[in-house]
């Protein structure tokens, strides 16, 4: 997490060069869990393809000045929703985290395998882990991404305010 995200992007990227005759050769993973800017990432280390590898790095490599935005000079007044906007994170994960990718880790879950992220309620202080895989499963089976979307905002911390309960 944190500002790890273009060190694993490129750790990734790095790993998938390794002969896979080598025995430290990138495997097949069972279980990606993420959190933070590793919710990000974790969705192509899941995939592990060259594609998702490509797209994840290309991410890191060119972030754009409004992934986030802080809101003003009186940030911190309690009238304020949040410390921060984020429209060009929310453009990246609705332009990287479309209906095709989520039927593509829908597919490679299928046999069992696990990507999990983890929530936190700010209210309560408890922790959520939702199964990107039967979400994207849900996603595919109803063409909505909009709760896919705010699960993975949510949890690399920065929750939208405008979703709903149901929403997340």
């Amino acid at each position: 997490g944190g500002d790890w995200g273009a060190f694993g992007a490129g750790f990734l990227r790095g790993w998938e060069q390794v002969s896979a005759q080598h025995s430290l050769a990138k495997s097949v993973f069972t279980a990606v869990a993420g959190v933070s800017t590793g919710t990000l990432i974790a969705p192509f280390a899941f995939l592990g393809d060259a594609q998702a590898i490509d797209e994840i790095v290309t991410l890191y490599r060119n972030p754009e000045p409004d992934w986030v935005k802080q809101r003003g000079m009186l940030y911190f007044l309690p009238n304020h929703i949040s410390f921060a906007e984020v429209p060009g994170l929310e453009r990246e994960m609705r332009n990287h985290f479309t209906l095709a990718m989520l039927r593509r880790i829908a597919q490679a879950g299928a046999d069992g395998r696990l990507l999990a992220v983890n929530t936190t309620d700010l209210d309560t202080g408890t922790s959520l882990v939702f199964d990107l895989v039967v979400e994207a499963q849900r996603a595919a089976a109803s063409g909505q991404v909009d709760r896919v979307h705010n699960i993975m905002l949510a949890s690399a911390g920065i929750p939208r305010f405008d979703a709903g309960a149901d929403d997340v």
